[in-house]
C-alpha cells in the first residue's frame, strides 16, 4: 500500500491561525497590562502605609513635630525626609534622611514602582522618586545655620483633621519638554509655586497618604486654565498632573479648594 504523506497546513490555514492568535493577544495584553498596574498600585500604596508609619514614629520620637524641609544656605545642602542632598554636586546621601532609621535602610520605600521620570533637576537619581509632600506640612525654608535649630517645623497638635489632610502622593512636576520627579506637593492656591503636581500614575487614579496613617486611590481634578508656568489644561491633563480637592468644590474657589491640604480647616 503506498505511503500517504503528511498534509501540511495550506496557507490559508496558516493565515487563520495567526489572525486568531492576534484577536486573542489583543484581547489578552491589555489585561495583562491592567493586572500589572494594579500590582504596582497596591506595591505603591503599601510603600505609602509604611512611609505613613515611619512618619508617625519619628514625630512620637521628636515631641509631636513633622519632619523638616529645609536648604542650608551656608553648606548649600538640601534636607528632606528621603535624604540630604549635595547641591553642589547633585548627590544625595539617604543615610542622613530624617526618616531613614526608621524605614531601616529601604530604600526601595521611597519609589513608586510606577514612576518613570527624570530626576528633580539638582537632584541624585537615586533620591525619592515619585512621592511629593503636602506643601502645607512641609514648607519649604531657607536657614543659614543648624536646620534642626532655626527651621520652624508642623506641629502634630496643629492639624485639626488628620484623617482628611493630605501628607503625600504620586507627585511630578512638568517643565516642558520634561517630567520630573518632585518632592513638594502644591496646593491648588499657592499663586508662588503653584502648578498641578498630583501624578494621576495608576490607570488616571493617584495613591494618597493622609496624616492619620490611611491610604487610598482617589481621582485628581485638572486644570481648566493655564498654570502660572503656561502649560496648557491639555498638556497638563496629558501628562495627568491635577490637584486633590473636594467633590463639591472646583479649583478657584478660595473658600474650599485648599482644604485637603491645610492643616488648619476653615
Amino acid at each position: 500500500m503506498a505511503n500517504r504523506g503528511r498534509k501540511g497546513f495550506t496557507l490559508i490555514e496558516l493565515l487563520v491561525v495567526i489572525a486568531i492568535i492576534s484577536i486573542i493577544a489583543a484581547i489578552l495584553l491589555p489585561v495583562m497590562a491592567q493586572a500589572r498596574e494594579k500590582a504596582r498600585q497596591a506595591s505603591c500604596l503599601s510603600n505609602l502605609h509604611q512611609i505613613g508609619f515611619a512618619w508617625m514614629q519619628y514625630c512620637q520620637d521628636v515631641d509631636e513635630i513633622n519632619p523638616l524641609n529645609c536648604y542650608l544656605t551656608t553648606a548649600n545642602l538640601y534636607y528632606s525626609w528621603f535624604g540630604v542632598i549635595d547641591l553642589s554636586t547633585g548627590k544625595m546621601n539617604p543615610q542622613m534622611g530624617i526618616l531613614a532609621s526608621y524605614t531601616t535602610g529601604n530604600h526601595i520605600l521611597l519609589n513608586c514602582p510606577s514612576a518613570s521620570l527624570k530626576p528633580g533637576i539638582g537632584s541624585d537619581p537615586s533620591a525619592a522618586f515619585g512621592y511629593g509632600v503636602n506643601e502645607y506640612i512641609y514648607p519649604y525654608q531657607f536657614t543659614s545655620d543648624d536646620p534642626v535649630q532655626q527651621a520652624q517645623a508642623v506641629s502634630l497638635a496643629t492639624e485639626s483633621a488628620p484623617a482628611q489632610t493630605i501628607l503625600m502622593t504620586d507627585t511630578a512636576i512638568y517643565i516642558n519638554p520634561t517630567l520630573y520627579s518632585q518632592f513638594t506637593n502644591y496646593a491648588p492656591g499657592d499663586q508662588t509655586y503653584g502648578v498641578p503636581t498630583t501624578h494621576a500614575l495608576h490607570q488616571d487614579r493617584t495613591d494618597v497618604l493622609w496624616c492619620d496613617g490611611h491610604v487610598k486611590s482617589m481621582l485628581p481634578t485638572y486644570m481648566v486654565t493655564p498654570d502660572i508656568i503656561a502649560n496648557s489644561p491639555a498638556t497638563l491633563q496629558t501628562y495627568k498632573l491635577g490637584y486633590l480637592i473636594e467633590p463639591d468644590c472646583v479649583i478657584g474657589d478660595p473658600t474650599c479648594q485648599d482644604k485637603l491640604y491645610e492643616v488648619i480647616k476653615p
